[in-house]
């Protein structure tokens, strides 16, 4: 008789579903999954690290909310892997984008020589339309700086997962010479024991 499991509906949680997070290593376990997600991902390797590279790169830009409409196109566009380029775009998140465009912000201001007031950290007071009126400063401000990090981020990305890949690709393969060469050695084996009855 087959053993019935109890029924989960969508609103009802089990403890080990929400504390699983914490049981799996918590941060250090989260990224672990990730990196093993990332180098299965099905493809050329070179297009998967193509991909990863052009999600980073579009990570760095300050279109937070755009990015991965953004990023995915682009990377069909270079033939590059599109799950890749997603999960690229995620170097900008909640806890990385105050860093992220904290440094572009600080780098484009001093490549373009813009000194406004928010530049300035906020010396003086300012109205709305103060900061309405900085915008495009900051803007273009922030996108020179997203090149300038983006770039050599997205360089050095690209050569460092296309050797997580090829490497994670070539450990399988290992392992599956290793798989079949015991399989031979057992038949080889059982061959021998069988005619040494006869």
């Amino acid at each position: 008789m087959a053993e019935r499991r109890p029924a989960v509906s969508g609103n009802n949680c089990s403890k080990d579903a929400t504390s699983g997070f914490a049981a799996k290593g918590g941060q250090a376990g989260l990224l672990k999954r990730a990196y093993e997600r990332f180098v299965k991902l099905r493809g050329c390797p070179k297009e998967i690290a193509r991909g990863f590279a052009v999600g980073l790169f579009i990570g760095f830009m300050p279109i937070l909310g755009a990015q991965m409409l953004i990023a995915v196109p682009l990377a069909a566009l270079f033939k590059s892997n599109k799950l890749a380029a997603a999960a690229g775009v995620w170097i900008t998140n909640p806890v990385t984008a105050p860093v992220i465009y904290g440094l572009t912000y600080v780098l484009g201001s001093k490549l373009t020589g813009i000194s406004g007031r928010l530049a300035a950290g906020f010396a003086e007071p300012m109205t709305l339309m103060d900061v309405v009126a900085q915008a495009p400063h900051v803007f273009w401000t922030l996108t020179i700086g997203g090149i300038v990090v983006g770039l050599p981020v997205a360089v050095a990305s690209y050569y460092l997962s296309l050797a997580a890949v090829i490497r994670y690709r070539e450990r399988i393969q290992q392992k599956i010479a290793a798989g079949r060469e015991k399989l031979i050695r057992r038949r080889r084996t059982k061959r021998k024991k069988s005619s040494k009855r006869r």
